[in-house]
């Protein structure tokens, strides 16, 4: 099992540690790789490719998982905060200002709805898309 986590350490300095880190658990080794770039969301989409959110918050950088090789980068129409992926690649993502979107492939936003609730912070996806699972930052009582 190869679990993947994002990583910025340190005080954002040239000494910063940044980039996606992929662990083995079964040999307990980890291996850095996009280690120039800064991420705030990480996902494995349902089409098993790792879905990495640039801190620009406007860029999905799309990883093979096995061999840590970039199939592609899109750039989103609008920020987002979380994002993931369905078994076509379709891009779904959660926003600060309380929307999920679904982009199409080139980034353009096809459709988008309101949570009721503000500051998302995460965003799952059911295998058949009929269930969402959103994070807030903000209790919404």
């Amino acid at each position: 099992m190869r679990p993947f986590g994002r990583e910025t350490l340190g005080d954002g300095g040239a000494d910063a540690a940044s980039g996606i880190v992929r662990f083995d658990t079964e040999t307990g080794l980890s291996e850095r790789f996009a280690s120039d770039l800064d991420y705030i969301d990480i996902a494995l989409g349902l089409d098993d490719r790792l879905y990495a959110l640039r801190a620009s918050k406007t860029v999905v950088d799309i990883y093979d998982p096995l061999t840590m090789g970039t199939i592609s980068s899109t750039s989103l129409a609008t920020e987002l905060r979380a994002i993931s992926a369905d078994a076509n690649g379709i891009i779904f993502g959660a926003s600060w200002d309380g929307n999920i979107y679904r982009f199409s492939i080139d980034g353009a936003i096809v459709d988008s709805v309101s949570s009721g609730a503000g500051n998302l912070t995460d965003i799952d996806i059911s295998a058949d898309r009929k269930s969402t699972r959103l994070n807030s930052s903000h209790d919404q009582n």
